[in-house]
């Protein structure tokens, strides 16, 4: 069973084992997928953008460009330039085709379209899996910028850190909730330490003093 409330600029980070469901959560949240029982209510003027695993829709012989111009039709052609120079088009990157990206322009490209989009709720799915460290560095500053809702799910703790507020695990069809970022979730779920240990070693050495 797993209930959560996301309000406008939460940043939420979602964790847990493969085949926890982390996926299926984010596909039925964008509407991908259907549900037998319980609710789901998104607030006025939500607008997703979803970011999947494998870019898919990003094929073709159409240019980097022209993909970009599809959002925004009636914007000049150097503010879209502009624009994906933000993230690392520059020059004649810009007239690749789609179908010559590399896994990480692809990825790089989707996340552009969608703060392009003008969407305000982010839901991203293993988003840094193919990306290289410039790319990372791009798309990380890119989602600890955007001023509307994130969702995330990715099992890259080095993204979590930098991105997201609050932290849900998934195990076993439930969920836990953690505020901060994955360093502040592992931090609160390691065991307490045992002063025992440390008492034991301190009598050894101190028998070897003594003995000595």
């Amino acid at each position: 069973d797993i209930t959560f409330r996301l309000q406008r600029g939460d940043k939420m980070g979602v964790i847990g084992m493969n085949g926890a469901g982390k996926s299926t959560l984010l596909r039925l949240i964008v509407g991908q997928e259907g549900y037998d029982a319980g609710e789901l209510s998104l607030g006025a003027g939500v607008r997703i953008g979803y970011f999947e695993q494998e870019q898919k829709s990003l094929r073709g012989p159409h240019s980097v460009l022209d993909e970009a111009w599809k959002v925004t039709p009636l914007v000049p052609e150097n503010e879209i330039r502009t624009f994906l120079g933000g993230f690392l088009f520059t020059g004649e990157d810009v007239y690749k085709p789609l179908n010559a990206l590399s896994g990480g322009e692809r990825s790089r490209l989707a996340l552009a379209l969608i703060v392009r989009s003008r969407a305000n709720f982010l839901v991203l799915d293993e988003p840094t899996n193919h990306l290289d460290i410039p790319s990372r560095a791009v798309f990380e500053a890119a989602v600890a910028q955007f001023e509307g809702t994130v969702l995330a799910v990715s099992h890259d703790r080095w993204f979590l850190d930098r991105t997201v507020r609050l932290i849900m695990a998934i195990d076993n069809g439930r969920a836990t909730y953690s505020l901060g970022n994955y360093s502040d979730y592992k931090r609160r779920m390691a065991p307490p330490e045992s002063s025992a240990p440390a008492t034991k070693a301190a009598t050894v050495k101190t028998r070897g003093l003594t003995g000595g």
